[in-house]
């Protein structure tokens, strides 16, 4: 057995955590609330003008359409390689 495939048999598979959207949601606006900003999640028939979550600053809208939690965590930090969103029914 040669020297790459001793070290590849011997590591260990990549583990992810389930990060709640709670616990997620909680966690990017910790990271807003520096610059004075808020996710909201949308309701009614804004949805299809400002997508499923909106971004707040200063009494207005200041970003939309942010449909994928999970990719805006990793953008921001506020997510870890080696977890990912508990898909929730």
């Amino acid at each position: 057995m040669s020297r790459a495939q001793s070290s590849s048999a011997n590591s260990k598979p990549i583990r992810t955590v389930a990060i709640s959207r709670r616990a997620l949601t909680a966690r990017l606006n910790r990271v807003l609330a520096r610059d004075g900003r808020e996710l909201r999640k949308t309701r009614g028939v804004a949805i299809q003008v400002l997508g499923n979550y909106h971004i707040v600053g200063g009494g207005s809208v200041v970003s939309h359409h942010i449909n994928d939690l999970e990719a805006f965590g990793r953008k921001l930090g506020a997510l870890a390689d080696y977890e990912r969103l508990l898909i929730e029914d």
